[in-house]
């Protein structure tokens, strides 16, 4: 009964609200991630390996979503990827 409760109310909310989304906002939402994102743009395009903006993203202190100042080259190539969508 709950999960049926929770399942309509969620329709809900998706049907009456189109920005609706569940689970995580996406990186670039939240203070100070878009100018991390112009970063990363701006480093791939100066021909940097995924390895090599991770770490000059960690020597520029800059955080990730977690906030911590270690960059892994996963995250970064979906921060991309998602940048690029």
């Amino acid at each position: 009964m709950i999960v049926a409760k929770t399942q309509a109310a969620k329709r809900r909310k998706r049907e009456t609200d189109p920005d609706y989304r569940e689970g995580r906002v996406p990186f670039g939402k939240a203070h100070g991630e878009a100018e991390t994102i112009a970063r990363i743009l701006e480093l791939l395009a100066a021909g940097m390996t995924l390895t090599a903006i991770a770490a000059k993203l960690a020597d520029e202190k800059r955080l990730t979503r977690a906030g911590l100042t270690v960059w892994q080259p996963g995250t970064v190539l979906n921060v991309i990827k998602r940048a690029k969508s």
